[in-house]
């Protein structure tokens, strides 16, 4: 009796779960590609591909959250997400300027070495840049660099540029369109160039934003450890990861945030014995925040 209750709870609680499957599009039926879907108040989430089609495996009844760069943000339930339409939103520069730039002069904001970096993650992070001295004299973005890891070559992700909220959070989109990064293979700065927007930096700071796609060009697979199942053969189950990886440093400073349906910003990273000759490489990140490793180069 006690075997047959367990089974008949197993079997509900998957049936819970379904793959949901749909396309997303604007008001004219367009598809929109690299829009991101979050699972309301949870940490799953997918992307659409290029054509706006999507797949992500989900309880029914809970909420998707759909976001892309020019478009209003919308909260659909997954059991009704088989065709989702997101409106065109006007983009507000507030008080960032577009502008020509001399482009004479440089400065680098938020140098790193790469040698030390030891903590990798595909959160969706965006790092704060306060407007500084350093803007007076060079106010406008030329690149923006940033360490990335990857198993594969081309891997996409999409930058974005936030403005700031007045409780200081990652408010609304500074660009008008996704700018899609390719990524290439191994462990590497990334640069990428910024001067055909000609943005010059508010008085309020900004937000750099590293948006991980879960989409099919991005997936890597691989052979993982061997284990034995009940009957005691020995089997072997495929590993598959989303690339690529950004590296963080620890940090004094707590200037990033992550994304999983809503904006929040970093804790403190916390170790189990951070003193244990096997966290020899990685207690430097005990008890400090997670600052992805990135850094802006300015010019006038």
């Amino acid at each position: 009796m006690k075997i047959k209750a367990a089974l008949f709870f197993f079997l509900f609680s998957f049936s819970l779960f379904s793959q949901v499957k749909g396309v997303v599009k604007d008001e004219r039926g367009n598809p929109i590609p690299f829009v991101s879907i979050m699972v309301q108040n949870e940490e799953g989430g997918t992307s659409s591909e290029e054509d706006g089609s999507f797949s992500i495996t989900v309880d029914a009844a809970k909420n998707l959250i759909f976001s892309a760069v020019g478009f209003e943000t919308k909260i659909i339930r997954a059991a009704e997400a088989k065709n989702v339409e997101l409106h065109k939103k006007e983009i507000e520069l507030n008080e960032v300027v577009i502008s020509s730039a001399k482009k004479q002069k440089e400065k680098e904001i938020g140098s790193f070495g790469r040698g030390g970096i030891r903590y990798y993650s595909q959160q969706t992070t965006a790092k704060y840049f306060p407007y500084s001295e350093e803007a007076k004299n060079y106010p406008f973005l030329k690149e923006i660099t940033i360490y990335t890891s990857s198993k594969i070559d081309n891997a996409k992700v999409n930058l974005r540029l936030l403005d700031v909220k007045s409780d200081g959070s990652p408010g609304e989109d500074i660009l008008e369109e996704n700018h899609i990064v390719e990524v290439k293979k191994g462990g590497k700065n990334t640069t990428v160039n910024m001067e055909k927007n000609n943005i010059e930096i508010p008085n309020t700071g900004f937000f750099v934003v590293i948006e991980h796609l879960r989409i099919n060009e991005n997936k890597f697979k691989k052979k993982g450890p061997q284990y034995k199942d009940i009957t005691g053969n020995k089997k072997r189950m495929d590993v598959e990861t989303y690339e690529p990886f950004f590296g963080f440093l620890p940090s004094e400073e707590n200037t990033c945030w992550y994304f999983n349906g809503k904006w929040t910003q970093n804790g403190l990273h916390k170790m189990q014995n951070p003193k244990s000759y096997s966290n020899l490489l990685m207690r430097k990140y005990h008890d400090k925040y997670l600052e992805i490793a990135m850094s802006i180069t300015l010019t006038n």
